[in-house]
C-alpha cells in the first residue's frame, strides 16, 4: 500500500519502537516514539458468594434476584456461585450455575460467605453450619433453625430480614468477620446408651428412593433421573438427599 503523507504533518509519532522501525522500512520515514499511556484504577475486592439449594420461592428465589441487585446497584464487583439443577432460574451476568455435588467444601472454605436465604421452615441449618464450621461466614435470613445452630448477626455471618428490606451491602463486602464456631453438641450417643434410639443401626440399612429432582450422583457415578426405577441407598445417605430435594424416601 502507497502511504502519501500529508503535506500538513511536521512529525509522525509511533506507540513503540517495533512501529517505528517498520513504518521507516517501508516508507523511510522517521517516527519519535511515544508509548501509549495505560493509566490503571486501583481494582475493587471481588466478592466471592456461593450457595448450594434450589431455586424456588421457599429457597428465597426471589431474595437471591434482591440480593443480586443490590450489590449491582452498590457497584460492588461479585461472582456467585450457585450449586443446583435449577440453572438459569435467575439471569445475571455475575452468577454461575453449577452441577450438584455431595461434597463442596472447597468451595466452600474458599468464598466470602455461603448464602442460604430460605423461608422459614427449614429443619436444620447444615450447610450454614458446614460453612461456619469451616471458617466462612454466611449470608442468612433469619429463620429458627439457623439462629439454633449458633448464626449471630455481625459475629459470624449477616441475617437480612425475609422481606430483605435491611441488606447493608456495604458492610457484607467491607467487614472481615473472624471468628470461632463451636458445632452443637452431638447427643446421639447418650440416646444410644439409654436405648431410646436404634438411628445407629437403622441408618446402616438400605431403603428404597424414589429419584423427585434430576441429580448426579458422585457414589452411584451417574446422573439420576426422575424416570427412573426406585433404588436403593443407605438410610443416613437417603435422608441426606431427601433434606435436598433430590429423592423421596418409599415406605
Amino acid at each position: 500500500m502507497n502511504f502519501i503523507p500529508n503535506p500538513k504533518i511536521t512529525k509522525h509519532v509511533a506507540v513503540s519502537k517495533a512501529v517505528a522501525d517498520s513504518f521507516k522500512e517501508h516508507y523511510g520515514i522517521e517516527c519519535e516514539v511515544h508509548y501509549n499511556p495505560i493509566d490503571i484504577e486501583k481494582p475493587k475486592k471481588v466478592l466471592n458468594l456461593i450457595s448450594a439449594t434450589r431455586l424456588t420461592k421457599e429457597k428465597g428465589k426471589s431474595r437471591i434476584i434482591k440480593l443480586a441487585k443490590a450489590l449491582e446497584e452498590a457497584n460492588i464487583p461479585f461472582i456467585w456461585n450457585i450449586f443446583t439443577n435449577d440453572k438459569r432460574e435467575v439471569i445475571h451476568p455475575n452468577i454461575s450455575y453449577l452441577n450438584p455435588q455431595l461434597n463442596i467444601t472447597d468451595y466452600i472454605a474458599n468464598a466470602d460467605y455461603l448464602v442460604q436465604l430460605s423461608d422459614e421452615g427449614e429443619g436444620f441449618g447444615y450447610t450454614p453450619v458446614e460453612a461456619l464450621i469451616l471458617g466462612t461466614p454466611v449470608i442468612v435470613t433469619p429463620c429458627e433453625a439457623f439462629l439454633e445452630v449458633g448464626v449471630k448477626d455481625k459475629e459470624n455471618g449477616f441475617i437480612v430480614d425475609f422481606d430483605m428490606n435491611n441488606i447493608d451491602v456495604q458492610a457484607i463486602y467491607k467487614s472481615k468477620l473472624k471468628f470461632e464456631y463451636k458445632p452443637l453438641e452431638d447427643n446421639y450417643d447418650k440416646l444410644f446408651a439409654k436405648g431410646k434410639s436404634t438411628y445407629e443401626e437403622d441408618k446402616k440399612k438400605n431403603v428404597e428412593v424414589q429419584c423427585i429432582y434430576n441429580y448426579t450422583d458422585i457414589k452411584l457415578k451417574k446422573t439420576i433421573t426422575t424416570n427412573d426405577k426406585p433404588y436403593k441407598i443407605k438410610l443416613d445417605r437417603a435422608e441426606y438427599l431427601e433434606g435436598l430435594g433430590y429423592v423421596r424416601i418409599n415406605g
